[in-house]
């Protein structure tokens, strides 16, 4: 075994998906209507929350709230993301991602649009 797989053996790989809007919309979900033999293929070898909960309606919001653990009120994120009001986390809040990079594990940002499920 070389050193690069040693180092790496006991790692674990993890891929949060957040979707605005993403609703129920998918075959994971039982929407028959939509096919998503891709998402259906990840989602047989994953955990898939079916019953998750944020505390305010907003995409920002509540994107902060699954990053940071709390609530936006204690993370800062009162509103849609924005620097006239200040509507971005306080700057003690500590982020999955901020975590993740003191821990020396990388995380990354990937953002798409799909403009017709079906």
């Amino acid at each position: 075994m070389g050193l690069r797989a040693a180092l790496h053996e006991d790692s674990k790989n993890v891929l949060l998906i957040v979707a605005d809007d993403g609703g129920f919309e998918t075959q994971v979900y039982g929407n028959p209507v939509c096919k998503t033999p891709h998402l259906d293929k990840l989602a047989s070898k994953s955990t898939i929350f079916k019953n998750a909960f944020t505390s305010v309606s907003s995409c920002s919001p509540s994107r902060s709230s699954i990053l940071t653990g709390l609530p936006q009120h204690q993370n800062g994120m009162y509103g849609l993301h924005q620097d006239i009001h200040h509507f971005n986390s306080f700057d003690e809040v500590k982020s999955l991602s901020k975590l993740m990079k003191m821990k020396n594990i990388y995380s990354g940002i990937y953002t798409f649009y799909i403009s017709s499920c079906c």
